[in-house]
């Protein structure tokens, strides 16, 4: 203990009753929960300094000489450094008991760090006070630091005043202390100052407004791509794809790489998939030891599942272990980061270490609070810490990428406890599509209880079979693979209407109804001719070459009817696909994790009235009408020349034109075909304008190239008709 810690020699019965309260504030409980001892002492620190008032007379400050304000230890950080955890806190306050029931006194040394002995002569202060003049003084005291206003912070940029939980966990501390003397007296102890204390004095009242500061989790999108960002930096560092082995890679690695990042690296990836998937408190994350995970964990079922073994505490026994089903990924993950931990340090490990050590070059060592907060939370540059640290979870995507700014978001993030309310909200949300997937009637609600430990009000007397222990186990393994699928899978990624399916399905049901509309007025023609041919005998035509005109136009005619039924068909199938897209869930598509949130509000009737409206296509000289695309197919170009597909595919294979090379009767003058050869020899596309304007002299050549390059070639997919083209050199 440092000797300017020390106060002036206390009177030896005065010490003694101090030392005893130090060890009754943690006695009678069932755990040994010493984080509340640093407000205690804080708040001891202005008791010592405050006047209060009763019945009229002023009473000043009980003892002189102590600052209100410094700073001191934590309890937790001084038994850390002595070696003491929970349980041997425990079994130390047990042996006090037994060597004395009336005033248990621990050791002197863990005494003097669960309350630094600065503040040991306010508790003989509160102690000399009595009930009544201690709660005046308690009231004053928080009356006051209502009014204290703090500075700003990232939290509260408008500063303001002191928060009402910062002054209820005073309030609470110090009755704490109170409910100590009145146990002692009630035991009849022999100690100074006891006779006062018979009751515990009512709790003052607390007048501040609470802070209302933003302490929610993060976004899903943001634990993705932290997750993905984490993962991927993993498997850089162990030059390995996804898919492949990590272990393997790890037993390939020397032990240089291993060190210059792998460990570092696998050990963040574990601290944070554990916070964001189990949703345990950062305490239970620190005291994780190496035993306490099991690759095989027989279950209470009787199956073996990878588990870890987790001390819940808060209001839980503090020796109370419930184990923890794991996905198998997360599983894989701990193995992989202790194989590195043990390629790097080349021994075996204590089974009793640390299975997150607090620096990868202490492996026996655990981590504290700060280590970890610092970690998830960051830390912006300083005097002290001139570079910093970027926080493991930052409120900026952009930090993600490596690119800081002096802005303290660039640095700051998610605290710990912030990723503990994503692991409930991640639950929730994936139990009712688990719930849905699996036709369970199951609140959704009682698998993110049972995931952080709380109680399940709707099973508050386990007859459902899910507060008992073995429900907890189920249940709690089917919230956590929902977390890792919420966080990793298709489940939880952001799922949009699908806008490109939609507008490739718009653009090939105008391009249908504009066909339809093409073979509605070949149809009529075909009709015309059939009856002019039925009426008009030509002179030297005989009968049978007027049957064979007439069967040739009703053939025609039939091929054209058949085919506009086809179309028909096809155009009711996308009249249907559309609705579908619109309106069906299963038709959402997934979105990357990076994509702005603008992706996610789609426009349909936007788009179908963009599609509708075709301006802002090519116009071309040779027609004039607005186009859409400025190629055509070699089907059409079949067509354009009435020839059959087979002379048009031989065409645009630069093979057997139908005239001399040069002839500007040719479909074109260029040495080489002026064709885009596209994905496949049936997506070859011809480039309109090095068509040779003799060959497109007749007007219903014209027409007819007019009509097609308004519209979309049906069956052709958005991506192959937006492609560029691609030419050979010098077209």
């Amino acid at each position: 203990m440092d000797e300017r810690d020390r106060p002036p020699g206390l009177p030896e019965e005065i010490d003694r009753l101090v030392w005893v309260v130090t060890g009754v504030l943690l006695d009678g409980s069932e755990r040994a929960t010493v984080s509340w001892l640093h407000a205690l002492a804080r708040t001891l620190l202005l008791y010592a300094n405050t006047p209060a008032t009763v019945g009229g007379v002023i009473r000043d400050a009980p003892v002189q000489g102590l600052p209100p304000r410094r700073s001191l230890r934590s309890a937790e950080s001084g038994l850390r450094r002595m070696g003491i955890d929970e349980d041997k806190l425990v079994a130390g306050l047990e042996a006090a008991r037994a060597r004395d029931d009336l005033a248990p006194r621990l050791p002197r040394a863990w005494a003097e760090t669960l309350l630094a002995p600065v503040v040991w002569p306010a508790v003989a202060a509160v102690a000399q006070d009595g009930p009544r003049v201690a709660a005046a003084r308690l009231q004053r005291l928080l009356d006051s630091e209502s009014e204290r206003k703090i500075n700003p912070t990232r939290a509260r940029p408008d500063g303001g005043f002191v928060s009402r939980s910062y002054l209820m966990a005073q309030s609470s501390a110090m009755h704490r202390l109170f409910a100590a003397l009145v146990t002692l007296r009630a035991r009849g102890a022999r100690l100074p100052f006891l006779d006062a204390w018979t009751s515990v004095p009512q709790r003052p009242q607390v007048t501040a407004l609470d802070a209302n500061t933003d302490r929610s989790g993060p976004p899903r999108t943001t634990l993705r791509l932290v997750h993905r960002s984490l993962d991927a930096r993993v498997k850089e560092l162990l030059l390995i794809e996804d898919g492949q082995d990590e272990l393997a890679a790890v037993q390939r690695a020397t032990i240089k790489r291993l060190e210059r990042g792998v460990l570092t690296a696998a050990r963040n990836r574990i601290i944070f998939d554990l916070l964001a998937v189990i949703g345990m408190r950062c305490g239970a994350l620190q005291a994780l030891r190496r035993c306490d995970f099991e690759p095989r964990h027989r279950c209470l079922d009787g199956k073996p599942r990878p588990a870890i073994a987790l001390r819940p505490r808060k209001n839980l026994p503090h020796n109370l272990v419930r184990w923890k089903v794991l996905p198998d990924a997360l599983a894989l993950e701990i193995v992989v980061h202790s194989t590195v931990l043990k390629r790097v340090v080349g021994t075996e490990l204590d089974p009793e270490g640390p299975l997150i050590p607090a620096q990868p070059s202490k492996p026996e060592l655990f981590p504290t609070r700060t280590t970890l907060q610092t970690l998830l939370a960051g830390k912006v540059p300083s005097p002290t810490h001139p570079s910093g640290r970027v926080a493991l979870v930052p409120f900026s995507i952009a930090a993600l990428h490596g690119e800081i700014t002096d802005d303290p978001d660039s640095y700051l993030g998610y605290s710990p406890h912030r990723l503990r309310h994503s692991a409930l909200q991640l639950a929730r949300e994936g139990a009712r599509q688990y719930m849905t997937d699996n036709g369970l009637e199951m609140d959704p609600e009682c698998l993110s209880e049972v995931l952080l430990d709380h109680e399940v009000d709707s099973d508050r007397y386990g007859y459902a079979d899910i507060s008992t222990e073995r429900g907890r186990e189920k249940w709690t393994a089917v919230a956590a693979e929902v977390n890792w699928q919420m966080l990793t899978g298709d489940m939880g990624a952001r799922k949009a209407q699908d806008a490109a399916g939609f507008r490739a399905a718009v653009r090939e049901r105008n391009a249908v109804t504009a066909e339809i509309e093409l073979l509605q007025q070949r149809i009529d023609s075909a009709f015309a001719a059939m009856e002019r041919t039925a009426r008009v005998t030509r002179r030297g035509d005989d009968a049978m070459t007027q049957i064979l005109n007439l069967l040739r136009a009703q053939a025609g005619v039939s091929f054209e009817l058949s085919l506009e039924r086809r179309l028909e068909t096809r155009r009711r199938e996308l009249d249907v696909e559309l609705e579908r897209i619109r309106h069906d869930p299963n038709r959402l598509v997934l979105l990357p994790d990076d994509a702005p949130p603008e992706d996610q509000r789609v426009d349909l009737d936007r788009i179908e009235r963009d599609e509708a409206a075709v301006g802002g296509g090519m116009v071309l000289s040779f027609g004039g009408k607005p186009a859409v695309r400025d190629w055509i197919t070699v089907n059409e170009l079949a067509e354009l020349a009435s020839v059959s597909p087979a002379s048009a595919r031989r065409w645009a294979s630069g093979q057997l034109l139908p005239f001399p090379a040069g002839d500007p009767r040719n479909p074109w003058l260029t040495p080489v075909p002026p064709v885009d050869q596209g994905t496949h020899a049936r997506r070859r596309r011809i480039a309109a304008a090095h068509l040779s304007p003799e060959f497109l002299a007749p007007p219903a050549r014209i027409q007819l190239l007019e009509q097609q390059l308004a519209g979309w070639p049906v069956g052709w997919s958005i991506e192959e008709c937006e492609r560029p083209l691609e030419l050979a050199d010098g077209l």
